[in-house]
């Protein structure tokens, strides 16, 4: 059947019905040539450029919806969260829970410490945090990581990179990284250091070509691309948040000195 409906499709473009497309491979398209240069770009940017591209991300951010706080280092974001989780109200029920990534930089705010005095859970998934081998779910466990997530108001995660053009976030699929934490709960929190913001698309298909950031990965793992709150115009054409996901999306952004986590 698919095969039918491709050549249906060729003869009303007026193309031959069994010729194949071939598309050049996209590490060989106009642009790929410029990667060293952005890449040098990228990594020889001062602590000013880094601001102006912060500054950049926020303003992108206002009218989406998206919130944006810069914080000096860890212990401050952890406070910033503890804060968020005591004054926001579940949609549903009154118990409060919040499901995180294994990822070093959201390992070192120590949320479980910090929400404590809340007794309030912090689900992580279980097993270690490395490669996808080691974190493979026997079924009962994936079931019971899929339940903490659903009950969860709040998930945390880090992102790969921000997109400070239009206040993007990347989200690579890892072991222990799902994206459901950042599209499931009500509320989504995202975690990462200034370092990780970029100008645009151009300079993420620089750093996604490059053997030297990604070697295990280049462009081969799925990525999620989250814009703003969760948003559709199909309702009489009139924006409606949330459509079908987080209604509020937070942006925690580490300015000061911290170790380089980079992804896990």
């Amino acid at each position: 059947m698919s095969e039918e409906f491709i050549r249906k499709v060729r003869w009303a473009l007026g193309r031959p019905l069994h010729a194949r497309r071939c598309e050049p491979n996209l590490r060989s398209r106009q642009g790929a040539g410029k990667s060293p240069s952005i890449l040098e770009r990228i990594q020889n940017r001062c602590d000013g450029e880094r601001q102006g591209l912060l500054d950049k991300f926020r303003e992108a951010a206002h009218p989406l919806g998206l919130k944006v706080y810069p914080h000096r280092d860890t212990e401050a974001v952890a406070a910033a969260i503890g804060a968020l989780v005591r004054t926001k109200v579940p949609e549903w029920g009154q118990a409060k829970s919040v499901a995180a990534w294994r990822h070093p930089l959201i390992e070192s705010l120590r949320l479980t410490e910090a929400l404590a005095a809340q007794n309030v859970p912090v689900y992580f998934p279980e097993g270690p945090m490395g490669a996808p081998s080691a974190c493979r779910f026997a079924k009962v466990d994936r079931q019971r990581w899929r339940e903490r997530i659903f009950q969860s108001y709040i998930g945390i995660t880090s992102a790969d990179f921000g997109l400070a053009e239009t206040a993007t976030l990347v989200l690579r699929n890892r072991a222990g990284q799902a994206r459901s934490v950042a599209i499931v709960p009500a509320i989504h929190v995202a975690v990462l250091e200034v370092s990780q913001l970029i100008a645009d698309l151009q300079e993420l298909y620089a750093l996604l070509y490059s053997e030297a950031a990604h070697p295990r990965e280049a462009v081969t793992n799925g990525m999620t691309l989250i814009t703003g709150v969760s948003t559709t115009r199909d309702i009489g054409a009139v924006p409606v948040r949330p459509a079908h996901g987080p209604r509020e999306v937070y942006v925690y952004v580490i300015t000061g000195p911290h170790p380089k986590q980079g992804p896990s």
